[in-house]
């Protein structure tokens, strides 16, 4: 059985990348959930470092301590910009958008006041 869902998978993902439209969709769909993921591991951590729970987390924000514990634990957790704001204005922090230098990088910076995506690094509030 496990061969035959391995093989099943492996149809879709082929048809998935099988023209150059698709695979670009596909990539630029990676490059999001990589990106989301890699911000909310960085808000978790500050989150962390301040000693501050998810349920703490959540009720700052609005929101039920399920849902702060969904969105760190779930590779495909997809929060509302809203949401990932909220976080950062939880814990002090900000966001800044800039260029990027690549052109299919992300370049939102997650650094206190900043939030950003391709190497993103969470601090205090921006100065720039």
């Amino acid at each position: 059985m496990a061969e035959t869902t391995t093989r099943h998978w492996e149809q879709i993902r082929t048809r998935t990348l099988e023209t150059p439209e698709r695979r670009a969709r596909y990539e630029r769909t990676m490059r999001q959930v990589i990106a989301t993921r890699r911000i909310l591991q960085q808000i978790n951590e500050e989150r962390e470092r301040r000693g501050m729970t998810k349920t703490d987390l959540a009720h700052r924000i609005g929101a039920t301590p399920s849902v702060v514990r969904r969105l760190f634990s779930s590779e495909t957790s997809n929060p509302t910009l809203g949401t990932v704001v909220a976080m950062l204005d939880a814990l002090d922090l900000g966001v800044q958008v800039r260029r990027s230098s690549g052109r299919r990088r992300s370049a939102i910076h997650v650094n206190g006041d900043h939030a950003a995506v391709a190497e993103p690094r969470l601090g205090s509030a921006c100065r720039d």
